[in-house]
């Protein structure tokens, strides 16, 4: 956890996904204490990288925390949204969690958001061709698997354009 500019190691903390919020639990407490998000510039637990994003016009992304799904010379990020959706209509309170996973490569300065394989070859025209060989050879489906097939272009086409 990166807070105000300090490093915090094993910290044991939970990510709201609704709230787009940070929880750290204290040792041996129950209770939790939600820090400043605005302080926070980034967190790992697991396997996952974030980092907090600030909305500007010319960025292209809303403030908030983005999963770092790959960190190089292009970054591909993922803004994970969930929404609760109330259902009363079987007279019973159900509440429905809505998934919504954005996604965002970071080029040449901005914050490009990517939704079909055609946006996303797009931001590569000069490879765009060879990219797409090489998505057709790797077999990934880009339909069924969206993360894994931009992380492998993206990673590809930073092995064929120098930096």
């Amino acid at each position: 956890l990166s807070y105000n500019g300090i490093d915090h190691q094993n910290v044991m903390m939970q990510y709201d996904i609704v709230r787009d919020e940070l929880a750290i639990r204290l040792s041996e407490s129950v209770f939790r204490i939600r820090p400043h998000s605005e302080r926070i510039s980034s967190f790992a637990f697991r396997n996952y990288q974030f980092v907090r994003l600030v909305a500007d016009s010319a960025a292209g992304v809303s403030t908030g925390f983005y999963q770092v799904l790959h960190n190089g010379p292009v970054k591909f990020l993922a803004k994970r949204k969930k929404t609760v959706q109330d259902d009363l209509s079987q007279r019973v309170y159900q509440g429905n969690y809505l998934v919504r996973d954005r996604y965002f490569i970071f080029k040449d300065g901005a914050y490009h958001e990517v939704k079909s394989k055609r946006s996303v070859f797009a931001l590569f025209p000069d490879q765009s061709a060879t990219l797409r060989k090489y998505l057709r050879s790797t077999k990934i489906k880009f339909n069924q698997q969206r993360e894994e097939a931009i992380t492998a272009i993206v990673q590809q086409y930073e092995k064929l354009t120098p930096y």
